[in-house]
């Protein structure tokens, strides 16, 4: 048996389709089927029963697909062994961030990071999703929540703070925040959906007030620069921000940041360089992130 139909089976049940299993492991839909028929006609057995828009597992592959699935777990942790014991400064090394962190913070300083280290290559996954470590899916990840996956290495950095801020103009134009009450009077952007920063602007402004929603905070921060309106940004990028204000009548949100790779992979010396430049820059920053020091207004 070839053991790569394997990882092409586990591909499929995994993205759910042919078509998503197919872009995962970078190749045709076509070949990524002729070769799950390999694997059928090999093993004996249909796996699968397959159309454009359907896809199930068929008895045998019920029965195997654990199997299949700690292969895969067990390939995947040779893969972060063998990784673990390079020695040696060149590579890619892949992070997994949200879009508001890499976009305005992370991707910045990736030119100080890539003059200290030119031989190490950095694919920046700009996600809000919280990305798999032991399937690969990256090999540093900053989460805003304490990892719950086994036989992660996790150090909290610090807190990240969110407030409440208008632009000048907006403020000039409709007036200061000066009570909890005033916020009635005004209008406001918001998140999509029902995160826990979506529902505390969702708690302090009226339905009717909430004008405009955005799927991302980069959405809702260009919004806030905008005039659009008061709405919630990170308050690293809020203070230091001129032409923002922050509605100081609500105190920031806090939320824990967390710095998280694989024992197996922590030990690979590209890695560790790019694990320990990410602490040591936010842990300089620290007090930003959170939120404590307001630039003079």
């Amino acid at each position: 048996m070839d053991w790569n139909g394997v990882r092409d089976f586990l591909a499929v049940i995994e993205a759910g389709s042919l078509t998503a299993g197919a872009a995962r492991l970078g190749i045709s839909q076509p070949t990524l089927s002729r070769r799950i028929q390999s694997l059928e006609e090999t093993l004996g057995a249909r796996l699968l029963i397959r159309s454009p828009r359907h896809l199930e597992l068929t008895d045998a592959g019920k029965r195997i697909l654990n199997l299949a699935s700690r292969m895969g777990d067990e390939a995947n942790r040779i893969e972060n062994i063998a990784m673990g014991l390079d020695k040696e400064l060149e590579g890619s090394v892949r992070i997994s961030a949200t879009e508001m962190l890499s976009i305005n913070w992370l991707t910045p300083l990736l030119p100080e990071f890539h003059e200290a280290h030119p031989g190490i290559s950095i694919e920046l996954s700009m996600e809000n999703a919280v990305a798999n470590l032991q399937k690969r899916e990256a090999d540093i990840a900053l989460r805003l929540m304490r990892p719950t996956q086994q036989d992660v290495i996790a150090s909290q950095l610090g807190e990240i703070g969110y407030c409440l801020y208008a632009s000048r103009g907006y403020q000039q134009k409709f007036g200061s925040v000066r009570r909890l009450q005033d916020l009635a009077n005004h209008q406001a952007l918001n998140l999509m959906g029902h995160t826990s920063t979506a529902n505390w602007i969702r708690d302090l402004f009226p339905a009717g007030q909430i004008k405009f929603q955005m799927k991302t905070l980069q959405g809702v921060q260009r919004g806030v620069e905008a005039g659009l309106g008061i709405g919630p940004l990170l308050c690293y990028f809020g203070d230091q921000n001129p032409d923002l204000v922050r509605v100081d009548v609500v105190p920031p949100v806090r939320k824990e940041i967390w710095l998280c790779t694989l024992p197996e992979v922590h030990t690979n010396a590209r890695i560790r360089a790019v694990h320990n430049f990410i602490k040591t820059k936010f842990l300089s920053e620290k007090q930003l992130f959170k939120g404590e020091s307001l630039r003079d207004k």
